[in-house]
């Protein structure tokens, strides 16, 4: 399929415009708060409240298997918003684009004197 001059600069837009969208989703999962980090600030301020020694290592060993179970889930929460909320929208954007240059094809064969 060869590409005029308008077509050319509409794929470089969407490229640019995926890319950058990516970039944004990126950057607002990363700005959300991480609730695994919220709960392990949490278990060690009252496990710091328990007086005696061997109950506070003994707490303390469980918040941090605990964070590690919530950490794993924040991630794949994480990829999964990135997923649907990025690259879902690129497909349909380019699908769209698609439609788009197919329907001004159409109606240009339209237009063509017929034979």
């Amino acid at each position: 399929m060869r590409l005029n001059g308008w077509q050319r600069i509409g794929v470089v837009a969407l490229v640019l415009a995926s890319v950058g969208w990516c970039a944004l989703v990126i950057i607002y999962v990363e700005s959300q708060p991480n609730w695994a980090t919220m709960t392990y600030d949490d278990c060690i301020k009252k496990a710091w409240q328990k007086p005696e020694v061997p109950e506070l290592e003994k707490a303390s060993l469980e918040c941090r298997v605990n964070y590690s179970k919530n950490q794993d889930t924040v991630r794949g929460q994480r990829q999964t918003f990135f997923l649907f909320f990025s690259l879902i929208p690129i497909g349909l954007v380019w699908s769209i684009a698609y439609m788009a240059l197919e329907a001004v094809r159409w109606v240009r064969r339209g237009f063509e004197p017929s034979p």
